[in-house]
Order: C-alpha cells, then sequence, then structure tokens
C-alpha cells in the first residue's frame, strides 16, 4: 500500500487550519451588519417621524382668524363691541388652538361645553372648525351681553365676562345674594372663582392692548373702529 507523500495536504488538512479565518469571517460580516442596523435604525426612525410632522398642518398664527372674528362680531355682536373682544377671548381660553380641549371638557378655539355646545346647534366634531366654533362663541357672548344690558359699562362687560367663564346662574345667583339694587361686578368678585376674577381682568386687559395697538389688517373682513376702553376697566384689585 502506497503511503501519500509527506507534504501532500488534503481537503480535511485545509479545514482544519482554515476553520479559524472562516469562523472570524462569519462573525465579523454578522458583527458589521448589527452595526449598520443600529446606526441606520434611530435615522429612518427620525426620518419617519420627520415625515409624519410634516403632513401635519403647520399651527395657523393668531391674525389667521381675524376675518372670521370679524365677520362673527358683525353677525352677532352689539354694534358698541368692537370685534377685538372676541380675539381676546379665543387668547385667553384657547391660545388659538383650534383643537384645545380644557380637564373640564370645553372645546375648540371658544372653548365651549359640550352642552353650550349643543344649545348653540354644533354637533360632534363641528366643535373643533374654527369657523363654526367661533361663530357660536359670538353668539354665546351676544347672549352674554344682552342678559346684562341694562347695565351700564364697564358693568355689562364685566359681568358678561364672569358669565360667559362662570356661567350666567352663578352671576346670577351672586347678584341676587349680594343685595345690591344694580347688578355690580363688584358685588360678585368676592363670591366668584379665583380663575372668574382673572379670566374678566385678563380678557378686558387684552382686548385694550389690541385696541391700543389698532390691531387689525385691512381688507381682511368687516371692520369696526377700536372703541376706546374706559378707565374704569382698570383693575379694581
Amino acid at each position: 500500500m502506497m503511503h501519500p507523500p509527506a507534504w501532500s495536504v488534503t481537503v480535511r488538512d485545509i479545514a482544519w487550519y482554515t476553520w479559524p479565518a472562516w469562523l472570524a469571517a462569519v462573525m465579523f460580516s454578522m458583527l458589521a451588519g448589527v452595526l449598520v442596523v443600529a446606526v441606520e435604525t434611530p435615522a429612518s426612525a427620525e426620518g419617519s417621524s420627520q415625515a409624519r410632522h410634516a403632513l401635519r398642518p403647520s399651527p395657523l398664527s393668531p391674525h389667521d382668524y381675524d376675518h372670521l372674528l370679524q365677520q362673527a362680531a358683525v353677525r352677532h355682536l352689539p354694534v358698541d363691541v368692537d370685534w377685538r373682544l372676541l380675539k381676546a377671548i379665543v387668547w385667553k381660553e384657547s391660545t388659538f388652538n383650534p383643537r384645545a380641549r380644557s380637564p373640564a371638557g370645553a372645546m375648540g378655539l371658544m372653548q365651549l361645553m359640550p352642552g353650550t355646545a349643543r344649545h348653540l346647534g354644533l354637533r360632534g366634531d363641528e366643535v373643533f372648525d374654527p369657523a363654526r366654533n367661533i361663530d357660536a362663541g359670538a353668539r354665546y357672548v351676544a347672549e352674554m351681553l344682552g342678559y346684562w344690558r341694562q347695565v351700564s359699562d364697564p358693568e355689562r362687560m364685566r359681568l358678561a365676562m364672569a358669565s360667559y367663564n362662570w356661567g350666567i346662574g352663578n352671576v346670577r345667583r351672586s347678584v341676587r345674594e349680594s343685595g345690591a339694587s344694580t347688578p355690580r361686578w363688584s358685588a360678585v368678585r368676592p363670591k366668584a372663582p379665583t380663575e372668574t376674577r382673572d379670566y374678566v381682568y385678563r380678557v378686558l386687559e387684552q382686548r385694550l392692548r389690541q385696541e391700543q395697538a389698532q390691531d387689525h389688517r385691512p381688507g381682511q373682513g368687516p371692520q369696526r373702529p377700536a372703541l376706546p376702553l374706559p378707565k374704569q376697566f382698570a383693575r379694581p384689585w
């Protein structure tokens, strides 16, 4: 039986001596793949997030609602009430976020409670539509102003804003319990929640700031002249 020469190499020999290198190559490839996935996945996720963000509508500026506020004021508010009152209410209620929803359930730009929204004819998601919400809110403001129409300004405005925030029933009860012969905010204020006291001041202060700044742009819907705010609107507390 002939033996192979001492220098000959079999397939088994090749496998025996080369498997460490082969295994190292496989492990390196697997590690490289893991690194690629680890590096690329966040970028892909970020890209998807950016794409989703790009599909969202850009937030509107406060001025973009001016024409809706002006039109609603002309339709519903008394002629002596400037449209900037509505803008001040939207500023305080929702900071111009049409999808705003409060913990208490108030919704939309003018933060209408569900019962109030139904009373004003809004159904379902209509309350989040800027035009419908502003129109309904303006009608509600007009109701509050109308209820106190026998009261002279600035008391009418203060009582109307307190009624919008706290509810007409609460304000009426406070007026009645105060025993005042003429409804006055000064008689209601001690009984009103801190939120309502702050609300009345903030809304009327913001309205005054807007009127002083002549905050309007020509050509965007009907305009009303800015009416001077009486000095009595200055915060008395």
